[in-house]
């Protein structure tokens, strides 16, 4: 649930996710357009030497 949450939190706050669903684009369309964002941002606050749950 927590990594859920980051998730979640990453994608409104650090993604133009919001503007994509305001301007019309579909839910699941936004979320593949902003996937490789979220991906980006959640790497970049992994720690060196952790493995990745995901």
């Amino acid at each position: 649930a927590v990594i859920s949450a980051v998730v979640a939190s990453v994608r409104h706050l650090e993604t133009p996710y919001d503007r994509l669903l305001m301007s019309g684009v579909p839910r699941h369309e936004a979320r593949r357009r902003i996937a490789a964002a979220v991906e980006t941002v959640l790497h970049g606050w992994a720690r060196p030497g952790q493995q990745s749950t995901g």
